[in-house]
């Protein structure tokens, strides 16, 4: 008996497992009428989905259970298996991973995998919150390739808007990885920032030319401008750059490697690392995903031995009281999980939005309070790619397909919070709800008067989300950040790249979105504590240390050996072959990976080469890879006979992990996520009836659902200050008659309904 596959990999084991105990299940244990442990178990996880389970939970009321498979019980994939690259090529990232003119990259790592379980923990605290005002337990389900999909940067949309989508062209804005004298940064040019980077960079000649000074003129000519920053950078010190940019609040950071991060002083000085000791010495493992004001210290105890605790964990849960008797109480399961939950969203952008979109999505109001004169930048013209038709339109701010994506179930008030009045009327609004979620930059709620200490007076219980960069304890702390920028500090960027050694931007701002699921979780789990008198909680998230959350096996086996990961392009220690290789059409491309013997015996009988599969030349992993041209050869002479659907439909009925390579047309279109009702149509007012990537919370008794699209600007003003605050027509008035409140078109935003 060997226990989890993930015991294979020490450094994967360790950093997943650590603080566990271990449990070995035997056919007696399976028969819970001889040993009662589900009747004292609170969540029950299984990662090889429903049909792998062969137990009767029926008898279990209280339980909450949670499947995790790799493409969903439902759909025409159900049965598809899936590896990273897998995952990666089915979400769309890999098409936008990588350099024009080569085949798209994967990645690296477990990235997909990592992000369905942050997806399974909200799911499942979403059923456990929903137990204690119930007292009823639910099954759900989390699929790897729908949370794949569901952190992809609006593919489906931007498609449905107007028939765009990205490729490995270049990032649809201003973004850039440059190599100077001694290492490699990247650079975000935020919207007006043009003239300080001429500035940081040596370039102040160009200060007002016509071709950069606007905004859409800078992204139009973004080539020319980025082969301007690298020749003025290409002499210059990495760190130099980066403090040059930063001081005139730029994100600009150093493209690290896992070394650099593993040695980092900053995550050192402010006690990230956690010290365990082994029967060898002293290990480190990672800290905790955020910081909260009430937090529990993580364990420090190494992960355990196989079915070390199997008798203690028997003869203890046998005697414990079962969970349902302890429920809070027992009543009929309310609509959504959140259901009566107020949440007040000060964010911009993709994590703070996608964290409030999660929570509405659960049944949560989701207040979003803005201001035309600092509109979130999702709200902004950024080009024509991002509206119906190509057309910004009269009100862009409506219309724009990245906010409208992010923003489905809120409501929209409009207050000035740089005035007095505006500011009172937002911490009224605070005091009558339960989470305030802030990712507007390091600092600002303070300088709003809207900081824990100052939220806590308006309501002791208030739980704050902020989501920062690199977090309030960092040293980082006042740097300028965006997705890609911070995604560059991790090491993760390193290992993205081709055999010349550049290292690439995951295709989108993968950490955003990744930020944002975990900042749901952190929410579920202050309002779970709450709810079991904890009080509230200030929870302080970095995208920086979430990130790393995902490398840990890197960083964990670099403690162990001193050896720093290289990068392998789309190969993999485990698996050969292991690629992505071209198929028929232009630019069309499939990903495959095989693990084992039948699956190799399988690809060598479709390619035409079904002698190989015996032949000892090949029968191991690292024969093959001492062959991989010829192996690559031979596939490729295959794949490119067939569209990347059909080669991928056929490997995965012969039992080989593969995908196509989608791009956001693809996806649009994809017949599996609209089986499983993963793909949403709705009418928006301004913009028009398209289609939406959903979310991968899937919940049977509670489910949650996408109700309503983006609100217009300030739609819900007159609404949410009537209803909640119990202010007069007269006041609300004169706030607008001030210009401190606004409201746009509230009849035609509440006459909107989905299509679907």
């Amino acid at each position: 008996m060997s226990g989890t596959t993930t015991r294979r990999s020490e450094d994967l084991f360790w950093h997943l497992n650590c603080g566990k105990r271990s449990l070995v299940v035997d056919e007696r244990a399976r028969d819970t009428r001889d040993r009662p442990l589900l009747s004292a178990t609170d969540l029950l996880i299984v990662d090889h989905g429903k049909s792998a389970f062969a137990g009767d939970l029926s008898a279990y009321p209280q339980l909450v259970v949670c499947w995790l498979s790799a493409f969903g019980e439902q759909g025409p994939y159900r049965q598809w298996q899936g590896t990273e690259i897998v995952y990666q090529a089915y979400s769309g990232a890999a098409y936008c991973t990588g350099a024009p003119g080569h085949e798209p990259l994967y990645g690296f790592g477990e990235r997909a995998s990592y992000s369905a379980g942050m997806a399974a923990y909200v799911t499942a605290l979403a059923a456990l919150y929903e137990r204690d005002q119930s007292g009823l337990g639910q099954a759900t389900h989390v699929s790897v390739a729908e949370t794949a999909v569901s952190i992809s940067q609006n593919l489906v949309s931007q498609y449905s808007y107007n028939g765009t989508y990205p490729d490995r062209e270049r990032y649809d804005g201003p973004l850039g990885r440059y190599r100077c004298s001694d290492g490699w940064i990247a650079l975000f040019v935020k919207p007006g920032f043009w003239s300080d980077a001429c500035d940081a960079f040596g370039l102040k000649t160009l200060r007002d030319d016509p071709r950069f000074s606007d905004g859409e003129a800078l992204i139009r000519n973004w080539p020319l401008a980025s082969d301007l920053i690298a020749d003025s950078v290409r002499s210059r010190r990495s760190q130099e750059v980066v403090e040059a940019g930063q001081a005139l609040r730029m994100p600009v950071e150093l493209v690290t490697d896992v070394a650099d991060v593993y040695c980092c002083p900053d995550l050192a000085a402010h006690d990230y690392w956690i010290e365990v000791s082994t029967p060898v010495g002293t290990r480190r493992r990672l800290g905790s995903i955020s910081r909260t004001s009430s937090q529990i210290s993580p364990p420090d105890t190494r992960p355990p031995e196989l079915g070390a605790d199997t008798d203690a964990i028997v003869a203890t849960w046998s005697k414990r009281e079962p969970v349902a008797s302890r429920a809070a109480r027992v009543g009929d399961a309310r609509t959504r999980p959140l259901d009566g939950i107020r949440v007040v969203e000060l964010t911009t952008a993709w994590a703070g939005p996608m964290a409030g979109r999660t929570l509405a999505y659960l049944g949560a109001e989701v207040i979003k309070v803005e201001w035309r004169g600092r509109l979130d930048v999702w709200r902004g013209q950024r080009g024509s790619r991002r509206y119906p038709g190509g057309e910004p339109g009269e009100r862009p701010y409506n219309r724009n397909n990245m906010f409208n994506t992010q923003n489905h179930d809120k409501l929209s008030v409009e207050l000035d919070l740089k005035t007095c009045i505006g500011q009172e009327a937002v911490r009224n609004l605070i005091a009558k709800s339960d989470v305030v979620i802030g990712n507007l930059g390091p600092g600002v709620l303070k300088r709003l008067r809207l900081g824990y200490g100052d939220l806590t007076a308006l309501r002791p219980d208030v739980i704050l989300l902020e989501i920062t960069g690199f977090g309030e304890h960092s040293g980082f702390s006042s740097h300028a950040a965006v997705g890609p920028t911070i995604e560059a500090t991790t090491g993760g960027m390193k290992l993205i790249s081709y055999a010349d050694g550049q290292p690439q931007f995951t295709g989108f701002a993968l950490l955003d979105p990744i930020g944002g699921i975990t900042g749901a979780g952190m929410v579920l789990t202050a309002l779970l504590a709450r709810g079991r008198t904890v009080g509230g909680s200030h929870v302080d998230l970095s995208l920086r240390e979430v990130a790393l959350q995902w490398l840990g096996e890197y960083l964990i086996r670099y403690g162990r050996t001193g050896s720093s990961p290289e990068p392998l392009g789309n190969a993999s220690p485990e698996a050969v072959p292991h690629g992505i290789y071209p198929a028929a059409g232009a630019d069309e491309w499939i990903a495959l990976a095989v693990e084992t013997a039948p699956q190799w015996a399988a690809l060598c009988e479709l390619i035409g080469r079904s002698h190989w599969a015996d032949d000892p030349t090949f029968t191991t992993i690292e024969n093959r890879r001492q062959h991989t041209a010829e192996i690559t050869s031979a596939i490729v002479g295959w794949s490119c006979q067939h569209s990347k659907r059909e080669a991928a439909e056929s490997l995965q009925a012969r039992g080989v992990p593969a995908s196509p390579v989608n791009s956001g047309r693809d996806l649009h279109d994809d017949p599996h996520l609209f089986a499983t009702e993963f793909l949403n149509t709705m009418n928006h007012p301004d913009a028009g009836i398209h289609r939406y990537p959903g979310l991968p919370f899937r919940l049977d008794t509670t489910p949650g659902k996408i109700s309503r699209p983006a609100p217009l600007l300030g739609a819900d003003t007159e609404d949410v200050l009537h209803r909640i605050l119990g202010w007069t027509d007269e006041q609300i008035a004169a706030l607008q008659d001030e210009q401190i409140a606004a409201a746009e078109n509230p009849r035609r935003q509440r006459e909107s309904n989905p299509v679907r």
